[in-house]
């Protein structure tokens, strides 16, 4: 239940060395390929969505964008949170 840039801060905070933290995540299935440019937007990008959005329950008309954000990247991230809720729900046991 942790946001990247929280990770990021623990890992900081422990002194985990640099070459984990500076490398960008990647499902490495093709040399290049980063999480991010599959995404369309940045972790810390989504991370500021899914704070508000999910932690602060605000609606998509209400997410402060602080001229940090396009509406676009603050929808895709909606978008994908909504098309993957799935995966947050235990799955029917009979």
């Amino acid at each position: 239940h942790l946001y990247k840039t929280q990770i990021r801060q623990l890992a900081e905070h422990f002194q985990i060395p640099g070459q984990f933290l500076t490398k960008p995540p990647s499902a490495g299935l093709w040399e290049g390929q980063t999480d991010e440019s599959e995404l369309e937007f940045s972790y810390d990008q989504a991370d500021q969505v899914m704070w508000q959005y999910i932690d602060q329950k605000k609606k998509e008309s209400e997410i402060a964008i602080d001229g940090q954000l396009e509406q676009a990247v603050v929808t895709k991230v909606i978008e994908r949170i909504e098309s993957h809720h799935f995966k947050h729900e235990v799955p029917y046991v009979m």
